[in-house]
């Protein structure tokens, strides 16, 4: 670990990092899992661990129904249940590290986030609620979308409710929703024939490769345009 090396948190705060090494976490499960070169930041209270180190690990994390189920192939690892817009791993105290030791980027913003001692971070790089607000705020024409198309004025009430947030009112038109509302042509009137044997369709074909009881493998089929009649012959 070279000398200096440090992350900086959400806050711009800058913790020195003294060391790297493996840390071994025991899930309630039972389930032990190591953790290759986790920094030891001694600053920061809060063990972190990020879900890039778990998918590193050969691990799949599914997010549903607030908490994180972690599998390895079809083994049950653990899980981590939500807590104020975290995610803390369900962990058993033996063999657990908490306090100092952490994992997370080493760049010029770290992404670490933090609930309880163990915290798993999906997506946000923050620790404070002013913050991750604002890492909501979207446009108004993203809501849009992701509230299946509804119209703007539901999505005003739901952030005068304080249900979400978005950055600007100026909504372009949905591209979407104007071809949902186009009506189709009507289609052309079909013209027929005025007399019987004026114009007749056929058409052969296998009776995919099943012979019938007499032998004929395909049939003929002759349709009178006027009368709508239709004759069928098995073929040999």
């Amino acid at each position: 670990m070279p000398q200096g090396t440090v992350v900086v948190c959400a806050d711009g705060h800058r913790a020195e990092v003294l060391g790297k090494g493996d840390v071994r976490l025991k899930f309630t499960r039972g389930e032990w899992v190591t953790l290759r070169d986790v920094l030891h930041v001694p600053t920061i209270s809060k063990g972190l661990v990020s879900a890039d180190k778990f998918d590193k690990g050969g691990f799949k994390m599914v997010l549903e129904r607030g908490k994180i189920v972690i599998t390895k192939g079809r083994r049950h690892v653990g899980r981590a249940n939500n807590t104020s817009g975290m995610y803390r791993l369900c962990l058993s105290d033996e063999g657990n590290v908490s306090g100092p030791s952490v994992e997370c980027g080493v760049s010029s913003v770290a992404r670490v986030s933090s609930v309880g001692n163990d915290v798993i971070d999906g997506l946000v790089a923050n620790v404070n609620e002013v913050n991750f607000s604002s890492y909501i705020v979207c446009s108004i024409s993203l809501w849009h979308k992701r509230l299946a198309h509804t119209n703007v004025k539901n999505i005003e009430k739901m952030q005068t409710k304080g249900m979400l947030k978005y950055d600007s009112k100026d909504f372009a038109k949905c591209e979407t929703c104007v071809k949902s509302k186009f009506t189709n042509k009507p289609f052309p009137s079909v013209k027929r024939n005025t007399s019987l044997l004026e114009l007749i369709h056929s058409d052969i074909c296998e009776l995919n490769g099943i012979l019938t009881r007499g032998g004929k493998r395909y049939f003929i089929t002759f349709y009178d345009d006027f009368s709508r009649y239709l004759h069928v012959y098995l073929l040999r």
